[in-house]
């Protein structure tokens, strides 16, 4: 069955709100803007050290803004303000980098669009379940999910066959339509009338909290404090409480390579050679097949199993960086785009999906009810911490000693991170 024809069938079968489609034609809008924005300023002769600068503040951007939504919606404003705000925010962006042709104004409105689209995921996580039932809310989740990915892949899909005809800067456009759309859709959220649910609940409901961080994986209840972090030091010198924190710091590993590799990736391409339009077009099979993998999450990992999973997922991570490593160093132009077609979405897609949803998993484990705020803050600022570092540190490597080893690094960081929770945490030594 096509991906398509799921998706209509989706629809049809769900018959969800009209809001709840916002997730697709926003995800049309923002998935293809990070690889537009890596093709655009190598096009303009900036260098990929530039581009990572841009990304790395786009990261700071987001873990600003999961603070500052959250706080504003703690005050009891209506989530339906927030899901409007945010998609609005994005149109105005988008709007923002076509009426400009300075790259520094460019880069300034991507890091804007991505505070404003951090506000979509909890509006959305609290108007699930505010409008449904509990026992309906993973089902409503892994549509919703599910559309955002297919939204994803329409967008590169549209992309790759847009920059076959049309200048690369003219894409824009029909990303603008689909933003304006995802805006309206997201308007219609006000006709949601029941009773807020606090931020905190999501903490209560596995489900709830996994589709949470999948969509934004900073999460605050509050700003992390020092003492907060010295607990976590203490933690580790407890042997029955030090596999929490090694959890947390094989988070900080893996988000430090994943930024590393996932920012030097499409740069990678395009100086060899790669067609934007191809560039768009290896995406696209990462994208599809995470979204599947996503969905089918629950059966490929059982109960019990994350740690397994985890560790699992980073071998295979592994592998398709070291693969996108070889392809980058000895082919260009077409058979590069298909070798890394095929690792990435090894790597990007299946092996992804397996390392984030048990770990999140395993973080859920961790939460105990009464310090939820001030460990969920450690995770996130640690997550965040490994983003931002890994991003800036791309450009730089990449620049420095080439693709190839870049890449390289990223694939030891995977590894190291598979061996930090394979020894620091076993069935001898943990509660989780």
């Amino acid at each position: 069955m096509s991906p398509l024809w799921c998706l209509v069938l989706t629809v049809r079968v769900a018959r969800r709100p009209l809001w709840f489609y916002s997730s697709f034609a926003g995800s049309v809008t923002t998935g293809p803007l990070s690889t537009f924005l890596a093709i655009y300023v190598l096009k303009q002769g900036y260098s990929v050290v530039y581009y990572s600068l841009i990304v790395s503040q786009a990261s700071l951007a987001t873990i600003l803004a999961a603070l500052v939504w959250g706080a504003l919606m703690d005050r009891g404003y209506r989530r339906s303000l927030f899901l409007i705000v945010s998609y609005a925010g994005i149109l105005l962006s988008v709007v923002a980098m076509y009426a400009s042709r300075n790259i520094v104004l460019i880069g300034s409105a991507y890091v804007g669009l991505n505070f404003f689209s951090a506000a979509s995921a909890p509006a959305a996580n609290l108007l699930v379940m505010q409008s449904w039932k509990r026992q309906e809310w993973s089902s409503v989740y892994g549509y919703y999910l599910f559309l955002g990915s297919m939204g994803g892949v329409v967008g590169l899909v549209l992309s790759a066959l847009w920059t076959v005809f049309l200048p690369l800067d003219t894409l824009l456009l029909p990303l603008i339509i689909f933003s304006f759309v995802a805006t309206a859709l997201a308007a219609t959220s006000l006709r949601v009338e029941a009773i807020p649910v606090e931020r905190r609940a999501i903490l209560l409901d596995k489900s709830s909290f996994l589709h949470r961080v999948t969509l934004n994986p900073s999460f605050y209840l509050r700003v992390p404090r020092a003492d907060d972090f010295k607990r976590i030091s203490k933690m580790l010198r407890n042997a029955f409480t030090r596999p929490t924190p090694i959890l947390y710091i094989s988070l900080l590993v893996f988000n430090l390579g994943s930024g590393i590799f996932n920012t030097a990736f499409n740069p990678s391409l395009y100086v060899r050679h790669v067609t934007e339009s191809l560039v768009f077009g290896v995406n696209i099979f990462s994208m599809l097949i995470q979204g599947f993998t996503m969905r089918r999450s629950g059966d490929l990992i059982p109960e019990g199993s994350e740690r397994r999973a985890a560790q699992r997922g980073l071998v295979y991570r592994a592998a398709g960086y070291l693969a996108t490593a070889a392809s980058v160093n000895y082919l260009v132009s077409l058979p590069l785009a298909v070798t890394a077609a095929l690792s990435f979405a090894l790597a990007g897609g299946y092996a992804y999906s397996l390392v984030y949803v048990s770990l999140t998993m395993l973080v859920f484990r961790t939460l105990p009810p009464t310090r939820q705020g001030g460990l969920l803050g450690v995770v996130s600022a640690l997550s965040g911490i490994g983003a931002f570092t890994g991003s800036l540190l791309s450009g730089a490597l990449a620049e420095k000693i080439g693709y190839t080893p870049t890449d390289i690094v990223a694939a030891a960081l995977m590894l190291s991170t598979m061996v930090i929770l394979r020894v620091g945490i076993n069935e001898k030594n943990t509660h989780i």
